[in-house]
């Protein structure tokens, strides 16, 4: 269902669902003075609820868990989700029956124009829901929108009393509820929860109906009803039948689409369509005072409108200008996409220490290089400055001075990092230097610093739990300074089946750390890590390389593609077709690409990761099955071929996580595909990509 036709059919199966109420209403009055609003309130919702029962059906993915999570974990998981599902069910019980009170109470439309609250209302919800502070556009918003709304309401405007009616209190009672329900609802669809119609065969279910209005319209003729209550019997299984449909709109299409706030907007401009429709449809006439009733509320509107339109994110970037790395690399600018800033205005200001682990919603839908960087670079930059607290002290400990050049990559983003942020590196050490002997230093250097001035930083990169030296070595730091803060840069976890015996050394490690938060390059590894590792902050973040920013190339190509072929326990162990003889094809590990040494262990590190992207240059096109051959391709720009590393899967894994939307990256999992993927790229890109220099 496409965006408008939704929108259209939102509005008119509302509009219809509360006429069909009101008509109900007013009608059933009429058959019997026993009744009571409240009971009569309760009667349509009943119905109503027994449509949605009838005819929608919700289903979720029981097998949640990633790779290798026990059965306790999916329980968990499935629990969470059971009772987020109850709590959406009761409020949109509670929120349709104060609906139908309100209705009966007073006028149908009086009631959908108190509803204009709802964006408000959500707000001042989501806030609350997600722990932060109110803006000043709600506070000076609010107001303005209430106290309109209860003059457009009010039969008698001059009299506040009679507009604060028990059936528009009901109404914004029902507001809450609804806000509450869509939160929770908001939160099952990124459990994967979907809400549907029930399958029926369409001929039994309209001959159903058909079989309904004939039974009516007999009993009628029959005088065995009367009109009135022929009438009220129809509106009340028709509102029935257009609740359901809207619901499932509401829910399924537009909630689905959009965030709470977003999706409070939307029904704003539906519901103005619906009383404008019910004030041509009704008796009922607007006084001027109404109307300025109604455009005081409009203002307030416009006001938060024009509040959400500018993400608070926008504030924590240093510029909105492209500006330098200290490296002289680029840090992409904001995006100049507006529509996607503002749809993902809720999430860009979000603060991430309560989501921890839904860093990566908006990622994965970003199409290109500039805009992937700068939000995974936004990401470090507000997460780490959460964390730091002012901090602006830091000891980076174990980067990476060997030849694989994705580390040292990861070290040189850390760097840049902390200097884009004025945090000072007073002590580090590389891998090979993290000894006992440079211990005794960082601890007489820790001396003059408190846990409120000091961090201590660990390198990220794909170790955690697969090469034992170094756990012992996170060991060693994680006991020598248990009293200040620690943070663990984003690793990937990699099982390997023979080290089960320090798979539980891990767990002794890392397991009950309270000053240690660890960062989970991709969501299989946070699955493991919550798995393996309770009692322990954990994040999903970014791979720490993306710190450098966007690389312009600097050489030209020498071979068409380039393969960057590991030969390590990582490997998949794939083959290498016959390359084709029209191009030129460099086959080979970067490992072997030396490197000359510098006068620091720092110095080194940076040297090797930039060797690494001249490395990639020299292709027009890179094919890789390192995960750090994908990622300096996606700063550098170069469209490339990622072949899987099944079982462990860390490429595929940390593509699904962050980078899955890039339209100039594919992945495969056989050397054959990648060759006729590598090919199918230089076709698509040949009029971008540099030439290949003569030989």
């Amino acid at each position: 269902m496409g965006p408008l036709i939704a929108f259209i059919a939102w509005t008119v199966s509302s509009y219809a669902c509360h006429q069909m109420a009101k008509i109900f209403l007013t009608n059933v009055s009429f058959v019997t003075s026993q009744v009571t609003p409240v009971t009569v309130a309760a009667a349509l919702t009943v119905v109503q609820m027994l449509f949605c029962w009838l005819f929608t059906t919700t289903s979720w993915e029981t097998s949640v868990a990633v790779l290798d999570e026990d059965r306790k974990i999916v329980n968990e998981k499935n629990e969470r989700i059971t009772k987020r599902y109850r709590v959406a069910l009761v409020m949109h019980v509670l929120s349709t029956f104060l609906t139908n009170w309100s209705l009966a109470r007073t006028e149908a439309a009086s009631t959908l124009a108190i509803k204009l609250m709802e964006p408000l209302v959500s707000a001042v919800a989501q806030r609350v829901w997600h722990g932060d502070p109110l803006s000043y556009s709600v506070w000076v918003s609010l107001p303005l929108v209430i106290g309109g709304a209860v003059v457009f309401v009010s039969d008698d405007p001059l009299s506040v009393q009679h507009a604060l009616s028990a059936g528009v209190v009901l109404a914004m009672g029902s507001n809450v509820l609804l806000a509450v329900r869509n939160l929770a609802i908001k939160g099952l669809h990124s459990q994967q929860l979907n809400f549907g119609p029930r399958p029926f065969n369409q001929f039994v279910t309209c001959l159903l109906g058909i079989i309904v209005g004939i039974a009516v319209t007999a009993l009628w003729r029959l005088k065995i009803i009367d009109t009135v209550s022929s009438l009220a019997v129809t509106s009340l299984l028709l509102s029935g039948a257009f609740h359901v449909t809207y619901s499932l709109i509401s829910t399924s299409v537009i909630l689905r689409a959009l965030d709470v706030v977003s999706h409070a907007m939307a029904n704003v401009i539906k519901r103005v369509l619906v009383v404008a429709l019910l004030y041509v449809s009704g008796s009922r006439s607007a006084s001027g005072v109404n109307a300025a009733g109604l455009a005081v509320a409009a203002v307030g509107l416009a006001v938060h409108i024009s509040q959400c339109q500018q993400p608070k994110a926008l504030k924590d970037t240093s510029t909105q200008k492209e500006t330098l790395s200290p490296f002289g690399l680029r840090w992409p600018p904001v995006p100049q996409n507006t529509s996607l800033l503002q749809e993902w205005g809720e999430f860009l200001s979000m603060d991430y220490a309560h989501h921890p682990f839904d860093t990566n919603r908006l990622a994965p839908t970003l199409h290109n290089n500039d805009e992937v960087v700068w939000e995974l670079q936004r990401l470090h930059v507000r997460v780490l400055t959460s964390l730091l607290a002012g901090r602006r002290h830091a000891m980076l400990m174990d980067f990476a001075t060997y030849e694989n050049k994705g580390d040292p990559a990861i070290a040189a983003g850390q760097v840049a990092l902390l200097k884009r942020l004025n945090v000072t590196i007073v002590f580090s050490c590389s891998t090979g230097l993290c000894n006992d002997d440079n211990f005794k230093k960082a601890r007489e250097i820790s001396k003059g610093y408190n846990s409120t001035s000091l961090v201590i930083l660990m390198q990220g990169g794909g170790n955690l739990i697969g090469y034992s030296v170094l756990d012992y070595t996170r060991k060693k730091i994680l006991n020598l300074f248990p009293d200040f803060p620690t943070i663990l840069f984003s690793q990937s976890i990699w099982l390997n089946k023979k080290k089960e015996a320090h798979l539980n050394v891990c767990r002794e490690i890392y397991s009950h750390r309270e000053n240690l938060t660890i960062f989970l390059r991709d969501r299989q590894s946070l699955g493991l890590a919550q798995k393996h590792f309770p009692g322990t902050k954990l994040m999903l973040m970014p791979d720490m390389a993306f710190g450098l920013g966007r690389v312009p190339r600097t050489m030209p190509p020498t071979h068409d593609i380039l393969w960057i072929k590991r030969a390590d326990g990582e490997s998949s162990g794939y083959k290498v077709p016959e390359l084709p003889t029209n191009l030129s094809v460099y086959v080979g590990d970067w490992l072997k690409w030396k490197t000359n040494q510098g006068t620091t262990p720092m110095e080194t590190s940076f040297l090797i990761a930039f060797n690494g992207l001249s490395f990639l240059q020299r292709g027009r096109v890179v094919i890789t099955d390192r995960l750090h051959g994908h990622i300096l391709s996606v700063l550098l720009g170069i469209p490339h071929v990622l072949i899987d590393n099944p079982p462990y899967f860390k490429l595929s894994s940390f593509r699904r996580t962050w980078t899955a939307g890039l339209s100039n990256t594919v992945l495969v999992t056989t050397g054959e595909e990648a060759l006729d993927q590598a090919q199918k790229l230089l076709k698509k890109y040949n009029n971008y990509l540099p030439s290949v220099v003569p030989s």
